[in-house]
């Protein structure tokens, strides 16, 4: 699968999605307003937030798919990343939002008191919204495994944690009706902690890769290649990137007596051994290596 295809393949599922989230954020905010539940118009706006996170992620998949340019040599693969970065944004500032809708003064006080009114469209409305979201989770996760996607695995696993909290909106409402009101403020706080959680998770996945770290790897295949002929030491080793675009810089020790083309021919084959083992875990690997006369020194 090229990487046009893979893209195009993503972008239809996330156009599926967003206006699947779309459907289910109106629902869940025009319903929740009319009947002042604090719980349904909270979940509305994660669910709102889901609709931002397709658009931007459809922006970042077109730009993280570019081949690396003069501006760009390396590429664009942190389009994603950082279109991540702003979907957290985006998490935080729905969180500060539905705060904003809430007496923390009385709350600190005890009083849990909701202004919601019991109707049957509230029940209507996050029944549906639930089997919608169940559904999108599915369907991205299925698609996500198969392009092997983190982007649409990840927001698979959130449109499931909606699907969750609508459940506790679904219990919030059903209690309304028995006069317990006070549930859905509770549950209205549970999905502010709920979106600032999200968003730090977010921010600690993708900032490792934001500022370079080295992915998970396991170094021993490099034991194995240092048994190559002519291989004397393998150093240095560098590695960058994520699951879609990593890049590995090292130091490898010849045999001091091996011609330049000799040399060439011994890299060439330790280079490609470093890239089938790579490919394991990323889509496309870049691997620069500087060569070195082995001297006995060295060996000490």
């Amino acid at each position: 699968m090229t990487l046009s295809e893979r893209r195009k393949g993503i972008s239809r599922v996330l156009w599926i999605t967003f206006y699947l989230n779309i459907a289910v954020a109106l629902i869940k905010i025009v319903v929740g307003h009319m009947f002042a539940y604090l719980s349904l118009t909270s979940s509305g706006l994660e669910s709102m937030v889901d609709s931002s996170t397709n658009i931007l992620a459809l922006i970042t998949i077109y730009y993280a798919s570019k081949p690396a340019d003069s501006d760009h040599n390396y590429g664009h693969h942190k389009a994603e990343t950082l279109g991540s970065m702003v979907v957290a944004f985006l998490l935080l500032f729905s969180a500060y939002q539905v705060a904003g809708e809430i007496n923390i003064k009385s709350i600190l006080e005890g009083d849990f008191s909701s202004r919601a009114q019991f109707g049957p469209w509230p029940v209507i409305s996050i029944i549906v919204s639930m089997m919608i979201s169940l559904f999108v989770s599915t369907y991205e996760r299925k698609w996500g495994e198969r392009y092997n996607s983190s982007l649409l695995i990840a927001d698979a696993s959130h449109t499931f944690g909606d699907f969750i909290i609508s459940g506790a909106v679904l219990i919030s409402i059903i209690a309304s009706y028995f006069g317990h009101f006070w549930l859905d403020t509770v549950v209205g706080l549970v999905v502010i902690c709920y979106l600032v959680y999200l968003a730090l998770k977010i921010v600690r996945i993708n900032l490792n890769d934001l500022l370079d770290g080295a992915p998970p790897l396991d170094e021993g295949f490099l034991k194995e290649i240092e048994k190559f002929d002519h291989v004397k030491d393998i150093h240095n080793f560098r590695i960058r990137g994520n699951e879609h675009w990593l890049h590995a810089d090292f130091h490898v020790h010849l045999d001091p007596n091996l011609t330049l083309v000799e040399a060439h021919a011994v890299g060439q084959q330790v280079e490609n051994a470093v890239v089938v083992e790579l490919k394991k875990i990323a889509g496309h690997v870049d691997v620069l290596i500087h060569i070195e006369p082995w001297e006995e020194k060295d060996g000490e």
